[in-house]
Parts: C-alpha cells; structure tokens; sequence
C-alpha cells in the first residue's frame, strides 16, 4: 500500500488523486468511479468496464434468462381461448 497523501478540492468541486496513487492503481484520464460518502468519509471505487470474456459470459447468461421469461414465438405462453357455446 502507497503512503497516504493529501489533496484539496477545487472551486470546480474537483480533486487531484496524488500521482503515487494513480501510478499503483494504473488510472487514466477518463476512468470512472463511484462516489460514497459517510459522514466525513469520502470513498471512491473504480468502476472498470467488464472485459470481452465477462461481457461474454454476461450475455449468455442473460440469454438463459430471456428464454425462461420471453416466449420464443408468438403462440408460446398463450392459453388456449375458450370457445362459447352456441
């Protein structure tokens, strides 16, 4: 773990991650990161998007999904339409 540093907010409302920090955790211009704060707490997570092979993975899962929830044809899910007598 690098030494702490410290930083200041701007009259933007922004703030400068020390170099040390952005070395170690490999962070570009353009990374984003979620924002939590409690109390006097401020916590920023990086948020990275998911690589080709989780982006893979996601998308059969969600298809597995899908099948369970969406019929494939029109006709699937329908009931059967009561005729009346006449």
């Amino acid at each position: 773990m690098a030494s702490p540093g410290t930083t200041r907010l701007s009259n933007k409302g922004q703030i400068v991650i020390p170099n040390a920090a952005r070395k170690q955790l490999g962070l570009k211009e353009g990374d984003q990161f979620l924002v939590l704060a409690d109390g006097e707490t401020i916590c920023l997570k990086l948020i990275r998007p998911p690589s080709r092979d989780e982006w893979s993975d996601l998308q059969r899962l969600a298809a597995l999904l899908m099948r369970d929830i969406v019929p494939s044809s029109p006709s699937e899910g329908k009931k059967p339409t009561p005729k009346a007598d006449l």
